[in-house]
């Protein structure tokens, strides 16, 4: 039976990086493609695990994309791409919270962490938010699962885990933890439902 629902938080609850492709192209002249792809690679893994700090990460994106934009005007566009929210799903959120506890499971910089806490107070519905960066791992690394459910001191079989990545979600099912693939709340409302969480 569940009695604990695991969310995503980019791309499943608000906006990740996916989507400051689109203000950078206007600002850089670049296709959007190029952009995001830019931003992916083993720097931005030791961000994420807090391997380096985002400064570091940035100024090394700035100089090896050769981009013209000053560390300042990225982290700006970067933040204001955290504001958006994926449609339906914050109240979605808010009528699960009424019969099940809530927790974060997320791979994040603490820099945007701190900045997302201060502008979404929504986060505060979750029992517990945890995040790469502590973890010192990605949802990538099955390992990640085992040693959430330790922290939290829960059972795999009473926890259901919500992500947009199906190899998170298969990692997730290694685990003992059942999972649903996010594309959208109407989606993710009919997959709750087959499982018997009711919103």
């Amino acid at each position: 039976m569940v009695k604990n629902l695991i969310f995503d938080l980019s791309e499943v609850i608000i906006n990740g990086l996916l989507g400051v492709e689109r203000e950078l192209a206007v600002t850089l002249g670049l296709p959007e493609k190029e952009i995001i792809n830019s931003f992916w690679g083993k720097e931005f893994e030791e961000l994420l695990t807090g391997e380096i700090d985002e400064d570091f990460y940035i100024d090394n994106l700035i100089k090896s994309a050769r981009w013209n934009i000053s560390r300042a005007e990225l982290k700006e566009a970067i933040r204001r791409n955290f504001h958006e929210e994926v449609e339906g799903v914050i109240p979605l959120i808010n009528s699960l919270s009424q019969k099940y506890k809530l927790y974060l499971l997320s791979d994040h910089s603490k820099e945007w962490i701190e900045y997302i806490m201060t502008v979404h107070p929504f986060l505060n519905i979750f029992e517990k938010v945890s995040f790469s960066y502590e973890f010192r791992m990605m949802k990538k690394d099955p390992a990640v699962f085992p040693e959430l459910l330790r922290r939290l001191d829960l059972k795999p079989e009473e926890c259901l885990f919500i992500d947009d990545h199906q190899r998170n979600v298969d990692n997730a099912r290694l685990a003992g933890i059942d999972g649903i693939r996010f594309l959208n709340a109407e989606q993710l409302k009919e997959d709750l439902l087959k499982k018997n969480v009711f919103c």
